[in-house]
């Protein structure tokens, strides 16, 4: 399983990487501290990306678009110095799936970096009646101060944990069109309408189109 791990100060990389480890004997971490080797090394075998916010040649969570625009359904776990609940709500609306600040301890960031390869998310519970129900997240006894999601269980939880966009795109879904008639309909790019799609399977925890529409279908009005 490779790791992509991208932070300007180098010592970190490392340490990070020697951290990971501790996922699995399989794991190879693909080192990068600026935003440009980060792109230039994000291959289709890369199982998640960890990055910082404070490259060189990347400002604020640009980073975060740029990979996901180029790998719509990889996770991304933002590390950061910062503990800043806007910050963390800018990361989550980029696309990441976790926030972890790096003063955390080793075993928080492993449990960070094994929820969001879950397909799960991982944010400081400071963040949460800010971006989603309190309901839809219970705590982590292993780590208090952080939270991870529970089954959307209705239209109106689902809305919460999206931005406006992905949400619209969201309720066009069960109508069965196709990327591009969803980006005719909202006046957006196919390609916009797949990163859309990806934060909507996140936050439904299916894995495609079908079970999506399904799990939409299925939800409380």
């Amino acid at each position: 399983m490779k790791i992509l791990i991208a932070d300007d100060h180098y010592l970190i990389v490392k340490g990070m990487a020697e951290l990971l480890a501790g996922l699995g004997p399989d794991v190879v971490c693909v080192e990068a501290t600026t935003a440009r080797q980060a792109l230039e090394r994000l291959d289709a075998d890369i199982a998640m990306a960890v990055l910082d916010l404070t490259l060189p040649d990347a400002s604020g969570v640009s980073i975060v678009e740029q990979v996901r625009a180029r790998r719509p359904d990889l996770p991304v776990l933002v590390i950061s110095a910062a503990d800043d609940p806007a910050l963390v709500r800018a990361a989550l609306d980029a696309g990441a799936r976790g926030y972890v600040q790096k003063a955390r301890p080793p075993e928080v960031m492993l449990l960070a970096a094994r929820t969001v390869l879950a397909g799960d998310m991982f944010v400081p519970s400071i963040t949460l009646p800010h971006h989603v129900p309190p309901s839809a997240w219970p705590c982590c006894a292993t780590a208090p101060r952080f939270c991870h999601r529970r089954a959307v269980a209705s239209m109106a939880q689902l809305r919460e944990m999206l931005t406006e966009r992905q949400f619209e795109v969201a309720r066009l879904l069960p109508e069965k069109l196709t990327n591009k008639e969803i980006g005719r309909r909202l006046d957006i790019d196919a390609n916009t309408v797949k990163v859309h799609l990806a934060s909507v399977f996140r936050a439904l925890r299916v894995n495609g189109r079908g079970a999506a529409i399904a799990a939409i279908r299925g939800l409380e009005d």
